[in-house]
Order: structure tokens, then sequence, then C-alpha cells
């Protein structure tokens, strides 16, 4: 869905191996993307676009949570030895969690809907959903 071409913190090609070879690095990108609260940056999102009328920032945000996922999937080709023990699991279903999310105000603003009434309403997926899904 993304060009990820250019630099930037979930694009896996702009970071080095050894940068991102672990989940524990993947998680502190994820957490450097999304700030305190997954929940706070899609609000603030929500409303910038509100205000501006430009989703930019928005995309500029799912694609870095996709590059992350992707690296979460090579990774998980790495520990396939057959135990049932998957390390990538815990992170790869909180990024899929943040990029739905967004994909979800995304779709809203790229399809023209009045997102302030749909805001004030309480109708976006970030709004209804339990803080500690999302982190």
């Amino acid at each position: 869905m993304c060009d990820t071409n250019g630099p930037h913190p979930g694009n896996p090609t702009s970071l080095d191996f050894e940068e991102l070879d672990s989940i524990k690095q993947i998680n502190k990108s994820l957490q450097q993307i999304t700030g305190k609260s997954c929940h706070s940056l899609m609000d603030t999102l929500c409303q910038e676009y509100i205000q501006s009328r430009d989703y930019s920032e928005i995309w500029n945000i799912l694609c870095k949570v996709e590059g992350l996922e992707l690296w979460v999937r090579k990774l998980y080709w790495q520990y396939q030895d057959g135990s049932s023990d998957d390390p990538t699991k815990d992170i790869f279903n909180r990024i899929q969690s943040v990029a739905c999310i967004l994909e979800d105000l995304l779709m809203h603003a790229m399809d023209g809907t009045d997102v302030a009434k749909m805001y004030t309403r309480g109708a976006f997926l970030f709004q209804n959903s339990p803080t500690h899904t999302i982190h």
C-alpha cells in the first residue's frame, strides 16, 4: 500500500539489519512511532486532519507501521524452527492493531466522509477500541 522509498523509522530497508535484528528493537521503533499512547496519536491525527483536510501524515505513519510489519514477517521466518513458541507473535499483533486503526482513519479521510462528525460521535475504531488493545 505504501511507497517505502526514503529513510524513516518504519522502513526496514532504511535501517541496518543490526538496528532491527531483534523484537526488542522493533518494539522500540513502534513505540517511537506511536509515542506515549497509540490512542493519543490517533486522536491527534484525527484532529489535525479535521483542521487541515490533509491526510498525508496519517498515510506517512501507516507506511512506517507497515514497514515494521514487513520486518516482523521476515523475522518470523527466522524463528520457524518447529517450536510452538513464536517470539514475533505479540509484536506482530500489536503492529497489525495499529495498522488497522490507521487504515480506518485514512479510509474515511480519503473517502470524503465527514470526519469531524464521526469524531464527535465517537465512531472511529480507535475511539471504540480498549486502550490496552492498541498500546
